[in-house]
């Protein structure tokens, strides 16, 4: 009964990883640049190098050179709007395996320090995508962050990138490349959103403090070679973060924002400490995100009846997160409060917490899986079954449901642009009226009827004739 139990249990949460890898790449496939933003971006790229776009947004929006640099770099190999996809899809293969090694290689390195032991490859694996699937789960206003693809070249890259330094920062034995990708991890930190830079140097300053007080943890961090890699993060990220906060552009961003904010909120409240958008608390998906990491749960309970895990260093690991993710929250209203004069961050701005939070609940639910003694065979099967099982239902529902909305949307958006093509081919120049698209899903949704669309559409094609919506 109980190895049947198990060999289930294996089954379901394989199945839950592979399902939200279907779920990720079928979005990120039928993603299209549908915002605004993304279509302005587009126009703005239309006849520039990297240097010349980068340095306009540098010298009137922000300082964000990191992430306007890689909106140019994924669209500039397209050679026409209907073939960006294709390379938005490329984008997120890249920024799926960046993230897959690196929680890979923090989880295969935790694991060995909890455990003093090593974890096969396949479970290790299996884990990492679980990780990745709880925190697109748990990140404030995912669709936002993941798949509007220029605000994700601010929100979600930043995480990435840090990720990836952390994990070159964790291994022991660095050849000269681990510097050089450690250098250039966290330059992008630096330069991608302001916040993430904020609390990260807030972070680095606490642990000096922190290893001045506790002289014996200096000597750990000796003993593993860290310090090497831990200068060259800092010095790169604090000249990332030179360079992003001098550019003038910030100023004049933010003169603006602090205008339409105090023109469409109680002038009172603008400048509040405690300012909130407190909508991103209540949304189901995060259900979904604690479940996910319930099944670290099992991965506890495994390595514990062959290993002894480190109890106390697990305790120091969940305070230490605790400490980051209230570091981390804080700072935000901090920011806000101070930098950005009262003006509330948006959603998407939080996923710096999402992530630590993410770390800090997979990581407690280790540890109690650690502890359950699983005598009754009812527990063992609520554990070990129920629980994956809800969770895979729940991924496949959603897998099925995000292909019936992102295909249909996606069909219909390329339907669009070939149409209007089509008519510019055929010398059309009279207002051409087009239906409005269908919805979306978890993607970004293109309003056809506003004009911050419909305008860099004409400039991208190159169109003679407007755009306008069946009535």
């Amino acid at each position: 009964m109980e190895k049947n139990i198990v060999i289930v249990s294996r089954l379901l949460i394989f199945l839950s990883a592979i399902v939200f890898i279907m779920l990720y790449f079928e979005l990120s496939f039928y993603n299209r640049p549908a915002s605004g933003d993304d279509l302005l971006y587009i126009e703005i790229l239309k006849g520039k190098n990297m240097l010349e776009f980068v340095n306009g947004f540098y010298q009137h929006m922000s300082g964000r050179w990191a992430s306007y640099s890689i909106f140019y770099s994924v669209v500039s190999f397209s050679v026409s709007f209907l073939a960006i996809h294709y390379y938005l899809f490329i984008y997120y293969c890249f920024t799926f395996g960046i993230l897959l090694y690196a929680v890979n290689a923090i989880l295969s390195i935790g694991i060995s320090r909890l455990f003093d032991t090593t974890i096969d490859k396949k479970t290790s694996l299996i884990y990492s995508v679980l990780f990745i699937a709880t925190l697109y789960f748990l990140t404030c206003n995912h669709i936002e962050v993941w798949w509007w693809f220029c605000a994700s070249n601010h929100a979600l890259q930043g995480m990435v990138f840090l990720m990836l330094g952390m994990a070159l920062l964790l291994k022991e034995k660095k050849q000269f490349i681990h510097y050089i990708l450690i250098a250039f991890s966290f330059a992008i930190v630096g330069g991608t959103y302001e916040v993430y830079l904020f609390i990260t140097l807030l972070l680095f300053v606490l642990g000096f403090i922190y290893l001045m007080v506790k002289n014996r943890e200096i000597v750990q961090v000796k003993k593993y070679n860290y310090l090497y890699g831990i200068a060259v993060a800092f010095l790169f990220l604090v000249i990332s973060g030179i360079v992003s906060y001098s550019a003038p552009g910030n100023v004049n961003r933010l003169k603006t924002e602090i205008a339409d904010y105090v023109q469409t909120v109680n002038p009172s409240n603008a400048f509040s400490f405690f300012a909130f958008d407190t909508t991103i608390l209540f949304q189901k998906k995060y259900i979904l995100g604690i479940g996910l990491s319930s099944l670290w749960l099992i991965l506890g309970r495994n390595l514990s009846i062959k290993n002894t895990i480190n109890i106390e260093l697990a305790k120091k690991w969940i305070v230490i997160f605790l400490v980051i993710l209230s570091v981390s929250i804080l700072s935000m209203f901090i920011f806000q409060s101070y930098f950005l004069k009262g003006v509330i961050i948006p959603a998407r701005g939080w996923t710096y917490s999402s992530l630590i939070l993410t770390f800090l609940l997979c990581i407690s639910f280790l540890t109690f899986g650690t502890y359950m003694k699983l005598a009754s065979s009812y527990l063992q099967l609520f554990i070990r079954v129920i629980i994956p099982g809800v969770v895979l239902l729940a991924l496949s529902l959603s897998l099925f449901k995000q292909y019936y909305y992102t295909r249909n949307f996606a069909t219909e958006y390329d339907n669009l642009i070939s149409l209007l093509v089509d008519r510019q081919n055929h010398g059309m120049k009279e207002t051409v009226y087009v239906a409005p698209l269908p919805e979306s899903g978890m993607l970004i949704q293109m309003d056809i009827s506003d004009s911050s669309v419909t305008v860099p559409i004409k400039e991208i094609l190159n169109l003679p004739f407007d755009i306008a919506v069946k009535k």
